[in-house]
Order: C-alpha cells, then structure tokens, then sequence
C-alpha cells in the first residue's frame, strides 16, 4: 500500500469513528455509506481494520435493520509514550498542506493537550490569522469549506484555473473526498457532464459551500485511482518504457507505478512495464529522465513525447546568442 493510500485509509476510518461517537444507537451500514461517500467494500474493509486494531465495535440487526455501534461511546485512553507524542510532532510538521481540516484541528488539539510545559507556565495563545488574502490563507479558507462540505453533504462552488486555461471558470460539484499527493492537495469531486474529475485546491478561489445536497456517490477510491502516477485518473493504457543502466539503478527510488513490471537487461538497463491511467503523467515522467528513457509502447505516447521534445527544442534552433 502506498503512502498517500494508507494516509486516505486513515482519514476514512477517523470519520468512521467521529459518525459513530456519541450515537446511542449506533448508526447502519447505508448512513455510513452516505455520510462517508465510500463503496461497500471499503468501508466493511476499513470497519474490518477498526475491529483488528482493537476498537471496541458492535455489529448487530435490531428490528431486521443492520446496526454499527461504538462500544462504550468512546475510545480507549491514548497512553502514548514521550518518543510516540515526538512522532506525532513530527508528523504534524509535513502536513502544513491541510491546514484549515478538521483532521488537522484534532491533532493540533491533541498535541495542544500534551505539549509539555515548564511548571508556572501558561499555554500560547493561538495566533490569529492575517486579514491579507494570501495564498496560504486562500487555501486554507478553501479546505475549510471543502472539508464541511464533504462532511455536510453539500454542493460546493469555485472559481477554478486549470493548468492550461487563461482565465477562472466557476464550477459546481459535488465533493468527494481530497487527497495529499507531494505537498499539494486534490479535491476528488463529481461535476455534472463531466464526471469524476482532480482539482488542485491551490488553483481554486471565492470556495463557498450550497445549501444544496449533494448527490450520494459508491465510489471506490482504491478502484478510482488504480494505475494512478500520482492523482491523474484516466482510461487503462499499456505502457513499455526502456531504461538505461543509470535509471535503472534509480528506478527503486522513483517508480512509475506500484504494480510496474521490470524486467532487467543484459547492459544494465530494464525495460518497464505498467499499466497506467491515461499518459499525461507518464509523459512528465519519462521527461524527467531525459535521455535515459525511452518510450516503445504505446505508439501514440511515443509520439505525444516526440512532439513535446521538439517544441521543448525550438526556441534552441537557428538562434544567435548574441
């Protein structure tokens, strides 16, 4: 399981677990399913999890109605160890991209709590945040509003400039769920016409949540994103890539995809095999290597490479320096 994957199993089974706190009667399998926005499978798999990792669930049919409940109407006490609270500081440090969710105000809640503290003093007071609209700011606003809506069930609308437009559109979606790929974080969401679609949440302005619900959605997120380089989703494409000796030796430390193939060769090299979603970051990838890799399949991404080189290579042509 990757990182990003494990991170977004966690996220989905804290919610588990803040829907079930507090509710005497527990809640079924269909709320959950709505609430969370995950498929069936998930979520008895991420229940499944819960249960081996000692969380005290009760799964039990009143009245011919499936029913989940949180044992005791709360958690074990979380005894952690100095090392465990520095590791959770640690952490804390490499997720500055979610400020402004909800998992990130109960952790900072909970190392608030165990901060330790010279006797005689008294706990900082929280910094405020700055009447300037910058960038950080816009996109913690951003989260915040996506995140309640997520957890509402509600619509949300933004202004939003893909890479390759010039100008803002307002869109209209329904949101999913988001994602923490390299830093930068994704909003997985459904718009009308289009279908599934990726918007990265620093591109997005003027976020604001509809009083209009969202429609319920079965979406398997594992399923979603298989083949996945990093968060592009598309159609299934076969690709085969040669490397040289160089790249090779490296690839273990920058791979294409969890389930490539490798197949080493006699120089030194490799030729790799995946089957991947859709080329545009397949495409970035090999370009990333610059001559140590080579495209032999499909033939359509071989040419997509050819043509980007040869623009890349343009303004270098028949030119005086001087």
């Amino acid at each position: 399981m990757s990182s990003r994957s494990a991170r977004n199993m966690l996220i989905r089974q804290w919610q588990i677990l803040q829907l079930l706190h507090g509710r005497r009667r527990g809640l079924s399998p269909k709320r959950l399913l709505e609430e969370t926005g995950s498929s069936r499978a998930t979520l008895y798999r991420d229940l499944d999890m819960l249960e081996q990792a000692g969380v005290p669930l009760l799964r039990e049919t009143i009245n011919g109605e499936a029913r989940i409940n949180l044992l005791g109407d709360k958690l074990p006490e979380l005894t952690a160890t100095p090392l465990q609270w520095d590791a959770l500081r640690l952490a804390r440090s490499y997720l500055g991209p979610l400020e402004g969710t909800s998992l990130l105000d109960e952790l900072d809640a909970l190392l608030e709590r165990n901060r330790p503290r010279k006797p005689g003093t008294v706990a900082e007071a929280p910094e405020t945040q700055s009447s300037t609209d910058t960038s950080d700011s816009r996109h913690a606003r951003s989260l915040r509003v996506l995140d309640a809506a997520i957890a509402q069930r509600k619509k949300v609308r933004f202004r939003y400039r893909s890479a390759g437009d010039t100008e803002y559109k307002t869109r209209t979606v329904d949101p999913l769920m988001w994602r923490l790929v390299d830093e930068h974080v994704y909003l997985i969401a459904f718009e009308p016409k289009v279908g599934y679609r990726t918007f990265k949440v620093a591109r997005m302005s003027h976020t604001e949540r509809l009083d209009q619900d969202a429609a319920v959605h079965d979406v398997d997120e594992d399923e979603l994103f298989r083949g996945a380089v990093k968060i592009w989703s598309g159609p299934p494409v076969e690709v085969a890539i040669r490397l040289s000796p160089y790249a090779a030796r490296l690839l273990p430390e920058y791979p294409l995809s969890r389930e490539q193939e490798v197949v080493p060769q006699p120089d030194g090299g490799a030729i790799l095999r995946a089957r991947v979603a859709g080329t545009k970051e397949v495409l970035r990838w090999v370009l990333h290597w610059g001559v140590h890799a080579e495209v032999l399949a499909p033939p359509s991404l071989r040419e997509e490479l050819r043509e980007e080189l040869r623009e890349a290579l343009a303004p270098y042509e028949d030119e005086d320096p001087h």
